[in-house]
């Protein structure tokens, strides 16, 4: 079987890498580039596929955030852009400042890579506290404490309260789980149930 040269428009035998007649390597059916395209395109479809599994932990939508208010239970709540630091407009309380973004961020991290002191060294007491128990809210996990389940249904979207006490977690999740309960202790950073 054969086929014509793209270059010259000589037959070549199917099993020939060059042209005989003007010497061109004969293209493959597929080039490279077209490869390395399907790749990219079967990448992305894998990460899309795997964002829309965990939809339920990404953050509230953009209205419901800004809707966040002062609440009873005195957690401060204000947006920070995306940055890890307080607004220098408002006064940062080390122990009830609450940031959507920073947790839902943070929350999310805690369920797929080790943390580390870094991650919780510019948090509030609330915030520490919201990030250990996000992973389990992912879960859709009931809470005793009125303000961490009200934080949760008010800011994750699907969270109802209604899965298991006990879900199981990835190892990660548990291990970041034990590192957030260390820090806690280590940073004698109190119980906080109201």
């Amino acid at each position: 079987m054969t086929k014509k040269c793209p270059n010259c428009g000589r037959n070549v035998a199917s099993d020939a890498e060059f042209c005989p007649g003007c010497g061109k390597k004969k293209p493959n059916d597929a080039t490279t580039g077209q490869k390395v395209g399907c790749f990219i395109a079967i990448i992305v479809l894998i990460l899309a596929g795997l964002n829309s599994l965990c939809s339920k932990c990404s953050p509230g939508s953009a209205p419901q955030q800004q809707q966040a208010t002062q609440s009873s239970n005195s957690v401060q709540t204000q947006s920070s852009g995306g940055t890890e630091l307080p607004d220098p407009e408002q006064p940062f309380d080390s122990i009830n400042t609450v940031r959507p973004e920073i947790v839902s961020t943070v929350g999310n991290t805690s369920r797929n890579r080790l943390l580390q002191n870094s991650d919780l060294s510019q948090l509030s007491y609330r915030e520490i506290k919201l990030i250990r128990n996000y992973i389990y809210a992912c879960y859709d996990r009931p809470f005793n404490v009125d303000w961490i389940r009200t934080y949760f249904l008010q800011h994750m979207d699907g969270y109802q309260g209604n899965g298991l006490s006990n879900p199981e977690l990835t190892e990660i999740e548990s291990n970041n789980i034990v590192f957030i309960q260390e820090y806690e202790r280590s940073n004698n950073i109190p119980v906080i149930n109201n």
